[in-house]
């Protein structure tokens, strides 16, 4: 899912008036974002629907409480197979116990890098937002297509913010788009996150993961399908 940058303006101006017009004049006056869902049903053909600006940043929000829940769910499921392990005694060579893990998300493989581009400006007062991925030694750069002024990002913290001192403020850049540039990041990291997790452990590569991204589909051997319905059932 991404999120375009558009002014920001009250929302209540905006009208519950379901045509595409009004909905197209509403995002043109900063009453709307366009969100770009791509789903499991549309992979190949993502939507393209307009919401509130609080719902955009709602989205983002939404998407991590997701990644959060499923790493929860494979450490319970983690544990469950170790007390059935030593219930059950020895186990067969076969087996293959899995690995275990520390108190750090499985998502704790992945490094994500921002920095903000200050030699290219856009209006002479907004400059670019570049972010990137590290999965092991491999980089994998990513579009952010948020703009910041000088003095809004946070190098130390990862994150946009008010500068301190009241000279480097802009009136143009106010709290909402502050709020909606922290969403943004927040949806892009999560969507790295799930991809990850919801690959087999097997073919967690950088190539399936910007696969998954981009919404291609992910080549996965039938014998990893079927373990993976078999830890579910």
């Amino acid at each position: 899912m991404t999120t375009t940058t558009h002014a920001v303006a009250s929302l209540e101006a905006a009208s519950a008036e379901p045509t595409l017009d009004f909905a197209t004049e509403q995002i043109r006056n900063g009453y709307l974002a366009g969100v770009t869902l791509r789903t499991m049903v549309n992979a190949d053909t993502p939507v393209e629907i307009l919401v509130p600006n609080k719902l955009a940043v709602r989205i983002g929000e939404l998407l991590l409480a997701y990644t959060a829940q499923l790493q929860r769910q494979q450490e319970q499921e983690r544990l469950r197979l170790a007390k059935e392990q030593k219930r059950s005694g020895p186990v067969p060579s076969s087996y293959r116990p899995a690995r275990r893990l520390g108190k750090k998300a499985r998502t704790g493989a992945i490094r994500f890098e921002f920095t903000l581009d200050t030699d290219e400006t856009l209006h002479g007062w907004l400059h670019p937002l570049r972010a990137a991925f590290y999965l092991g030694q491999v980089r994998q750069e990513l579009t952010t297509d948020i703009y910041l002024p000088l003095g809004y990002w946070r190098e130390m913290e990862q994150c946009v913010r008010k500068p301190l001192t009241k000279e480097k403020r802009h009136l143009a850049f106010t709290d909402e788009r502050i709020k909606r540039a922290n969403a943004q990041l927040a949806t892009l990291q999560s969507r790295v996150k799930v991809a990850y997790l919801i690959l087999p452990e097997a073919h967690r590569t950088m190539e399936n993961i910007c696969r998954w991204l981009a919404g291609e589909p992910v080549p996965v051997p039938a014998t990893a399908t079927t373990s993976t319905h078999q830890n579910a059932a």
